[in-house]
């Protein structure tokens, strides 16, 4: 994303711990190739504080809400993202 311009995270994050937290809670699903880490989502019911602000074409009181997607550059392109 950085190299289209678009700066969504700061290289320091997400943190490896924060990561790890989300895959220990169940919430962090993966994609491994050779024990490699190709792709990631966290998946919860929690909206970001921003989000709040969002008129929602929905009327689901607790949406399954989409985080940190993310698929490593050398595997874009795969279909990693609509495998997670």
């Amino acid at each position: 994303m950085g190299a289209r311009g678009l700066e969504q995270w700061s290289s320091h994050y997400p943190s490896k711990e924060t990561i790890l937290k989300g895959i220990t809670s169940g919430n962090h699903f993966v994609i491994l190739e050779t024990n490699e880490i190709v792709g990631g989502v966290l998946l919860n019911h929690s909206p970001d504080e921003q989000y709040k602000n969002v008129k929602w074409e929905i009327n689901d009181s607790n949406p399954l809400i989409v985080h940190r997607l993310a698929v490593s550059p050398k595997h874009q392109g795969k279909g990693i993202a609509q495998e997670l």
